[in-house]
């Protein structure tokens, strides 16, 4: 361009194809040997000019793992290539996967949302709405939500007698149904074998929100 000399005209002296001139500028290839001479005679200038990698005075800078890789004798240059390979291929199956299901965020108490605590990151097939999502640590919500499921709250007043809530009490959070009483309210499991709990209001149970859903957490090992 600083000579004036279109791409054109520079395919047609040179008899390089106007494709591959293109690839040369966008960056997409490299010119071989030949047609750098080529290049370099048509605009009367050095082969270094065209491309830098020539000169004398350019540096390649290896990145860390390309220094690693140059360490190595030749056999463990095949076993870490191998390994990069399978990492590669492991990532996109697994970023495959990911763009199919959904994710999200769990906590194991809302003392751990609160202090901002590091969430386990699941997967489900649906994407359901919620501000909160809780492990169940306990069977006492059998049969409907099983020992190691997640739970998602829509955070939210009590409002339903009866239904499922996360009540934050004592540093601990209970999930159960909970019913108001006349000093307190009253914590019923869905598993039988366990007995109603009572927590006085002078004990200030706080409501943390209303159970919305629940599931399993997908394995994406498991559904390759």
């Amino acid at each position: 361009k600083e000579q004036g000399k279109k791409q054109i005209e520079l395919s047609r002296i040179t008899g390089i194809p106007a494709s591959t001139l293109t690839g040369y500028v966008k960056g997409t290839s490299l010119p071989v040997p030949e047609n750098l001479e080529k290049i370099a005679a048509f605009f009367q200038v050095a082969v270094a000019e065209i491309d830098p990698r020539l000169r004398n005075d350019f540096v390649v800078i290896d990145s860390e793992i390309e220094r690693l890789y140059k360490q190595l004798d030749e056999g463990n240059q095949e076993n870490l290539l191998s390994y990069g390979k399978s990492l590669l291929t492991h990532q996109k199956e697994r970023q495959k996967i990911e763009k199919q299901y959904h994710s999200y965020s769990v906590y194991d108490s809302f003392a751990a949302y609160q202090n901002q605590k590091q969430a386990d990151i699941v997967w489900f097939d649906q994407k359901i709405p919620y501000d909160l999502a809780f492990w169940i640590h306990t069977d006492s919500l059998e049969p409907k939500y099983e020992k190691g499921a997640v739970v998602l709250i829509k955070q939210t007043y009590y409002d339903q007698a009866g239904a499922i809530y996360a009540i934050d009490f004592d540093g601990q959070t209970l999930i159960k149904r909970v019913f108001r009483e006349a000093n307190g309210i009253r914590l019923v499991s869905l598993n039988k074998k366990y007995s109603d709990q009572i927590i006085p209001l002078d004990e200030e149970p706080g409501v943390i929100g209303k159970v919305i859903d629940g599931f399993v957490p997908l394995d994406l090992e498991e559904i390759k």
